[in-house]
């Protein structure tokens, strides 16, 4: 998807979707997309969709946690985001976005953890 474009990308993964509704990427795609376009409450739909095709990915535990925080939702924040760093755990962006949320929830020294696991996660080796 070309960030640049992303109500082009919005009608194509739609389109791909029509033609195939079980492609997890396709939906994962087009929840970025939305997000891209600032229509989060519009991209939960289909992340959630992609979670439920494929449980095994991050990428939309990861986008979905992200919405969820920006709203305030941060218990279902915490939720997508554990996941994705379960998923995923050398992350650096998943570990710092569950910092934040962590941090929101009053969570200090989970915060803390996240926090410092994703400055590790970016220090050179």
């Amino acid at each position: 998807m070309g960030r640049s474009e992303p109500e082009q990308a919005v009608r194509e993964f739609r389109e791909e979707i029509e033609l195939n509704p079980a492609l997890w990427l396709a939906h994962y795609r087009l929840g970025e997309a939305l997000d891209l376009l600032h229509e989060p409450d519009q991209a939960i739909a289909p992340l959630q969709k992609a979670v439920w095709l494929n449980p095994s990915a991050s990428g939309p535990y990861m986008l979905l946690g992200k919405i969820y925080k920006s709203k305030g939702a941060h218990p279902q924040a915490a939720q997508m985001l554990e996941t994705a760093a379960k998923l995923d755990p050398r992350s650096s962006q998943i570990h710092y976005l569950l910092g934040q949320t962590y941090q929101a929830l009053g969570r200090a020294s989970d915060a803390e953890r996240e926090f410092k696991r994703a400055q590790e996660l970016l220090a050179p080796k």
